[in-house]
């Protein structure tokens, strides 16, 4: 493979590279992989070039899941080539077989007998990606140095323009004092002349030539002064824009190298796809169309013989297929069976003769009765319910609870005292006389003509038949009895319109919530552990049916499957 020259585009020389070895055992990964980038880096920061290996790192630590990008941080240049080449390693092959594994293709019931190349290992680029950066990084610090070296001779020339500046400065400062000493002198000999006498004027004159000589001098000084300020000031501007211009290349340089990287990279792809399309192989893999002229053979092969491989080609298939179809349409017409098992024909015929036999006895295998079954049964327990006054858990029916209430009125008539329990029943005094009782009971009865005793709602009209007693109680007597207290109404309480009307309001679910949930135990989980407190607690609330179907569901209970959900309103 011929050399390819790649420099950063500067005024350096340009640097030849060597092209890497074939398919080596250690792959770092191209440009912009995550780790190779961060792997330079750290070269580049033990090579001393810190500020620009922080920079170029700190943009790929991120790419990492955050507990592999805190471990690589951690490592050195050795630990993290060891950890890149540890995730490369191919798995090793522990059958003994060293051939390349066959990509799995599918072959439609046959066994081809066409194994494609493996996969070529990807190119390590790391030698062409190590030299271009190492390239590009001399040419920057060449080129900074040639910066560095420019400035200082700059520098150094402008210093001989002040040490000029100053040495001229000195000189002028020489001749000012000459010329004043020639000027005192001067004025003396002209005082002498005149006869040696003190005279004011001589005194003016050397003060005004004393003055002359340090204007001239302060002028002189402060002029120097500004060009020698000038001159430090370019200094200090050359100075920053060769500070700009370095950092300006140094930022430049990743983007750079990358880009020369790319097209590095892009050269190598471009020859080695050249030479698959001339030589048939590519990596030391048949081309594409080296594989597809030998599948083409195989194929034409299987086309003349009919057999693939020692196997029957896709025609010969369909045949046999044919012919097994029409044995198992046979077998199933005229036998109900294939291959001793039972056909689908056989299985429906028999699943409809258990069928048949299940609505016949009313039970199926399984144990279900059949709806008829259950209708009838429950016909029966209505019919006994009837007879006796009893269901069939033993609760009296509503014409055994009237008939047993009855018996206790005809015992308070033959013996003009109102029995124990009738008395407990209606809250009354033990010992009450029969009269007066007995036009109680008969506003009792005539509330109770109102109340609904159908079989879907027994537990509503008992809880409102009680209501009802213990309201009439309440008002007979003007002192509330025990058993309003979830109505509102504590006992003793004297009575009033209001506080009647207000507890015969129709009661909802959030009136009973925080007493519920005092019922209600639980475990950590919030699971119910005595539903069955709770249940009762709900059927003996004044709520209406869909209230209480509210309340059983918000407390987490499982609502019956043979009881309709009541509507709202019911």
């Amino acid at each position: 493979m011929t050399n390819t020259n790649y420099s950063s585009g500067g005024t350096s020389a340009k640097t030849t590279y060597t092209a890497p070895p074939a398919a080596p055992t250690t792959n770092y990964g191209g440009t912009g992989n995550a780790l190779n980038e961060i792997l330079y880096s750290k070269k580049q920061y033990d090579a001393g070039n810190k500020g620009w290996a922080a920079q170029n790192a700190q943009q790929y630590y991120s790419q990492l899941d955050p507990s592999e990008s805190a471990a690589v941080s951690k490592m050195n240049t050795q630990q993290l080539t060891d950890y890149i080449n540890s995730k490369n390693q191919p798995a090793a092959n522990t059958g003994g077989d060293t051939a390349a594994p066959v990509p799995n293709i599918p072959n439609y019931g046959m066994n081809t007998g066409f194994v494609p190349a493996a996969p070529a290992q990807a190119p390590d680029y790391t030698n062409i990606m190590d030299t271009i950066r190492n390239s590009y990084m001399s040419d920057i610090k060449s080129q900074s140095l040639s910066i560095q070296q420019a400035l200082d001779k700059a520098i150094a020339a402008s210093q001989l323009n002040v040490n000029q500046n100053n040495n001229q400065l000195q000189e002028h400062i020489r001749g000012l004092t000459n010329q004043k000493a020639q000027l005192d002198d001067a004025a003396q000999q002209l005082q002498n002349r005149r006869g040696g006498f003190y005279s004011g004027g001589l005194d003016y004159q050397l003060s005004g030539i004393n003055k002359n000589t340090q204007q001239a001098t302060s002028d002189a000084q402060r002029d120097v002064a500004t060009r020698n300020d000038a001159i430090y000031a370019n200094n200090s501007l050359l100075a920053q824009q060769a500070a700009d211009t370095i950092k300006q290349l140094e930022t430049a340089a990743p983007d750079k190298i990358r880009e020369l990287i790319r097209q590095a990279i892009n050269d190598e792809r471009s020859f080695g796809l050249q030479e698959g399309a001339l030589t048939g192989s590519y990596n030391g893999n048949p081309t594409l169309a080296a594989q597809q002229f030998q599948w083409g053979q195989q194929v034409d092969s299987a086309n003349l013989t009919g057999q693939f491989n020692g196997q029957k080609t896709l025609a010969g298939q369909q045949q046999a297929w044919n012919q097994q179809q029409d044995t198992i349409n046979n077998n199933a017409q005229y036998g109900g069976t294939y291959n001793g098992n039972k056909t689908v024909q056989q299985q429906q015929q028999e699943w409809q003769n258990r069928f048949n036999y299940g609505q016949t006895i009313g039970q199926f295998q399984n144990g279900q009765q059949t709806l008829d079954a259950k209708n009838q049964a429950f016909n029966q327990n209505v019919t006994m319910a009837q007879l006796t006054g009893y269901l069939p858990d033993g609760t009296p029916t509503s014409a055994q609870q009237q008939q047993n209430l009855a018996n206790l009125w005809n015992v308070a008539d033959a013996t003009g005292v109102i029995p124990d329990s009738l008395a407990t029943m209606y809250g009354l005094p033990k010992g009450t006389q029969t009269q007066a009782a007995f036009q109680f009971a008969q506003q009792l009865a005539i509330s109770r003509q109102n109340a609904n005793t159908s079989s879907n709602s027994n537990a509503n009209s008992n809880a409102n038949a009680q209501f009802n007693q213990l309201m009439d109680v309440w008002k007979a007597t003007g002192t509330a009895p025990a058993g309003l207290e979830a109505y509102g109404v504590s006992q003793g309480a004297a009575y009033t319109t209001g506080a009647a009307a207000k507890a015969a309001e129709p009661k909802v679910y959030e009136d009973y919530q925080a007493n519920i949930d005092k019922v209600a135990q639980r475990d950590k989980k919030g699971n119910i552990t005595n539903p069955e407190a709770v249940k009762k607690y709900i059927s003996g609330s004044p709520m209406s049916n869909y209230e209480k179907y509210r309340a059983w569901i918000a407390s987490g209970l499982e609502w019956p499957s043979n009881v309709e959900i009541p509507s709202p309103g019911e």
